[in-house]
């Protein structure tokens, strides 16, 4: 497995709503930032990306009529161009969204 840097973090996707098939890294020297935040799903949130670490940094939740989907770093920070596409396309077509 990769290891993190202090300018970056290896992503895994873990949801299959958002996330399937996606994998990335975050770029902490976008934003100047040193790390990733991180969130830790309960019930009935799940984790959709873990990072190196094993530590979840995104949820989802789709309960009730309701559904969230949190990044617990910058978007601007992940992957290539085409990364970024294709995750925000992704959560759009899960919202729903054309």
């Amino acid at each position: 497995m990769r290891q993190a840097t202090p300018d970056f973090a290896f992503l895994i996707a873990v949801n299959e709503d958002v996330t399937a098939g996606l994998s990335g890294v975050i770029d902490h020297t976008v934003l100047n930032a040193t790390f990733e935040d991180r969130v830790t799903p309960i019930d009935p949130a799940t984790a959709a990306f873990t990072d190196d670490s094993g530590a979840s940094d995104a949820l989802t939740v789709a309960a009730s009529g309701y559904k969230v989907f949190f990044l617990a770093f910058p978007v601007e920070a992940y992957g290539s161009d085409a990364q970024r596409a294709a995750l925000v396309g992704s959560t759009l077509t899960w919202f729903g969204q054309p």
